[in-house]
């Protein structure tokens, strides 16, 4: 399943926020999202090892620091 929006953000067993919006990123093949973290937590890369809930169930999730995108525009668009 993928994110759509309001799926929690886990970190260390707690809430750290939540996805604003989401969806399947189909030039990475993945499920993306968006939300907005703590500073503490985005700034620093030894921490990315994030969840998002999605029904119930956790999946790993990370910070992506450079945007996923076709860059050559090889894939086409509607």
């Amino acid at each position: 399943a993928d994110v759509i929006n309001d799926e929690p953000i886990w970190h260390n067993n707690r809430v750290v926020s939540y996805v604003t919006s989401g969806g399947y990123g189909h030039f990475i093949k993945q499920s993306l999202a968006l939300s907005y973290l703590p500073i503490a937590l985005a700034d620093d890369p030894s921490l990315n090892a994030f969840e998002i809930e999605i029904m119930g169930h956790r999946c790993p999730a990370k910070i992506h620091y450079e945007i996923p995108f076709d860059p050559k525009g090889e894939r086409m668009r509607s």
